[in-house]
């Protein structure tokens, strides 16, 4: 089973920058008080932390360029937008290329689950 991105969901860069993700349709749904991310909430997200450097000069991850529609479910949306699916987030890249990874188990794991 496939589980919505949470807010608390810990989104991370290959080089351990952490994406900040803040749900815009918290009024809509929340699961567990806590707001579920949508594919525009991804295109505001930034990230901080990122500790990338090439050749000695830092060159971090800074924001979310690739993100595919395959990462949202095609059951559910949120005020029209497309829930992403936390097991997906490996296909979204940064700014520098590098894949996000997802910290631990998705926060609604046992809780709300998706076909897709």
């Amino acid at each position: 089973m496939l589980h919505p991105l949470l807010e608390n969901d810990i989104c991370k860069c290959a080089h351990s920058g952490i994406v900040q993700i803040k749900s815009g349709s918290k009024s809509l749904l929340t699961i567990n008080n806590v707001g579920v991310i949508t594919i525009n909430d991804l295109a505001q997200a930034s990230i901080v932390g990122c500790t990338n450097n090439i050749s000695g000069v830092p060159a971090p991850c800074t924001k979310l360029v690739n993100m595919p529609v395959s990462i949202t479910s095609s059951l559910i949306d949120v005020g029209g937008q497309k829930v992403v699916l936390a097991e997906k987030i490996s296909q979204i890249t940064t700014d520098k290329g590098s894949p996000l990874m997802l910290q631990g188990s998705p926060k609604a794991s046992g809780v709300f689950e998706v076909n897709k």
